[in-house]
């Protein structure tokens, strides 16, 4: 048994098999490696660390190195995100996994990776090999039907579907200011905008908004990517989502330092807002305070 990245197409498919099974197992349909362009493409092989042999494997992460960056672009720190972790039903309980996360943990010093970030429910277990839970952000419950009492004009959201390099660059300048979140390239983000399941509205240039919406087989009720100029124009965007994915429920993600005065618009009308855990983190330098992703956001689309 050993560690190794798939190179070959049927290699990749294994590990593709591996994940679906472990990941979907109620089916999906579209292939898990179009849910992760990024990490699980043929351009990706070396983010994918299978542990077993390369025609079976056992085991499964990703370990992406991403750039942690500030409102002025600075680099902050590098930072490894994983994700796509799998245990083949067979081999579970047998401590595979505490096997791949000391490699992935080793492959992240020799990158020179300051720490490895995820998302998960298991918080427990991946306490167990030395994760804690890491920043925050606000979760919004809006009702569609709410929403549509607020406002007399109708919003002129359209989809996108094949994002440009140009519109690209324009959208990701229209996020809300954050101080601290993951570098993304113009090309990542087109690329990314053809995931699944994936909706992209955006408005006109007056007021300029966009919301994204679900990412193949999560967030499917969830905005979690936006730019907007105001409350009422990121309220509208949440309503023109829901309408179009035809949802009487949806759920909006926003960082914790969003404005006072735009919580303050918003509370009104949301069903139910909280602060919640953003994600989990190691880090091997276990002395550092505070945690460096505790005023960091980071958007849907970068979660691996």
């Amino acid at each position: 048994m050993s560690i190794f990245h798939p190179q070959t197409s049927a290699q990749r498919e294994q590990r593709d098999v591996l994940l679906a099974s472990s990941l979907r197992p109620d089916g999906s349909p579209f292939p898990i490696a179009a849910e992760y362009p990024l990490v699980l493409g043929e351009s990706g092989t070396q983010y994918s660390f299978c542990l077993g042999e390369p025609e079976a494997p056992l085991a499964h992460a990703n370990l992406w190195p991403r750039r942690l960056i500030s409102q002025t672009h600075d680099v902050v720190l590098t930072v490894g995100l994983i994700g796509n972790v799998a245990t083949s039903s067979d081999h579970r309980g047998q401590g595979l996994m505490r096997t791949l996360f000391s490699e992935l943990k080793s492959a992240a010093s020799a990158q020179g990776l300051e720490g490895l970030v995820l998302w998960s429910d298991l918080v427990e277990f991946y306490q167990k090999l030395g994760f804690k839970s890491c920043g925050s952000e606000l979760r919004w419950q809006f009702s569609r039907d709410k929403l549509r009492s607020l406002f007399l004009r109708q919003s002129n959201f359209a989809k996108i579907k094949n994002l440009s390099t140009h519109e690209a660059q324009r959208l990701l300048s229209l996020r809300y200011p954050v101080p601290f979140t993951l570098d993304r390239s113009p090309q990542e983000f087109q690329t990314l905008t053809k995931i699944p399941e994936v909706t992209l509205l955006a408005s006109g240039h007056k007021d300029a908004t966009y919301v994204i919406l679900g990412k193949g087989c999560d967030m499917t009720c969830v905005v979690h990517e936006w730019g907007a100029p105001s409350a009422e124009a990121l309220l509208m965007g949440v309503l023109a989502a829901a309408e179009t994915a035809d949802l009487p429920e949806i759920v909006l993600l926003t960082p914790k330092t969003l404005a006072q005065s735009w919580c303050q618009k918003m509370r009104p009308h949301a069903v139910a807002y909280a602060k919640h855990s953003m994600a989990l983190s190691w880090w091997p330098d276990h002395s550092r305070a505070p945690d460096p992703l505790a005023s960091s956001f980071i958007w849907g689309l970068d979660s691996i």
